[in-house]
């Protein structure tokens, strides 16, 4: 689950656990990260680092060939309105929201597809 540390990432991380699910909880700072159990791995990751984010994702999807969902909730917004926004606002709003949750469906596809999620 991807924004697992606050929000709507937060409250499906629970309700799976309650469910007896195994969660690896993905979120930025793990400092947020309030939910706990014996089936519940917190694992840092910046989506926001599009750079170091595939290598990361290989990294988890070789560790966990079990993963058999991904849920994503990781975002951000922008409280303003559009004529102050810059460009390179717009552009990292849509590395965050869509760019980086492609990346990570994209890494665990094939795990997904193998384990018949």
């Amino acid at each position: 689950v991807t924004g697992a540390s606050a929000g709507i990432g937060h409250a499906i991380s629970t309700r799976l656990l309650a469910d007896g699910e195994r969660v690896i909880g993905i979120a930025r700072d793990l400092r947020g990260i309030s939910t706990t159990g014996r089936y519940f791995e917190p694992v840092s990751i910046d989506l926001a680092d599009l750079e170091r984010l595939p290598d990361r994702l290989t990294v988890l999807a070789r560790s966990h060939p079990q993963i058999s969902a991904v849920i994503c909730c990781a975002g951000a917004g922008w409280f303003g309105s559009l004529e102050q926004m810059s460009y390179a606002d717009i552009r990292s709003l849509i590395d965050l929201n869509f760019t980086s949750q492609v990346c990570v469906v994209r890494a665990f596809l094939p795990l997904i597809k193998r384990n018949g999620g």
